[in-house]
């Protein structure tokens, strides 16, 4: 082997050394971008979350309320109506019979 040779070699791995390390140093900068990003991203969605829980929490609040209303209204129509029931019963009278005795 000439000196030329060993010498193009070298400077070839020296060169694909360089590229490889060059390489690495990027993806490693590029992954903590991302994970910077991804960390950000992470907290806002946290804080959307707990926004969104909040006010599906205050809308299931009303609602109950509303449903507590409508079920006390409900029960009042049926009380109502049964008063009204009897009271239809007695105006009506008694079923006449169809045999009378003599």
């Amino acid at each position: 082997m000439s000196i030329e040779l060993v010498t193009m070699i070298v400077s070839v791995a020296s060169t694909l050394l360089g590229l490889a390390a060059g390489f690495g140093w990027m993806i490693t900068r590029t992954d903590a971008r991302f994970e910077k990003f991804e960390q950000r991203m992470d907290a806002r969605f946290e804080r959307s979350e707990q926004r969104m829980d909040a006010r599906f929490e205050r809308s299931e609040q009303r609602m109950d309320a509303r449903f507590e209303r409508l079920e006390t209204d409900i029960a009042e129509v049926k009380t109502e109506l049964g008063e009204v029931k009897i009271a239809i019963a007695r105006l009506e009278g008694p079923v006449p019979r169809l045999l009378v005795a003599p």
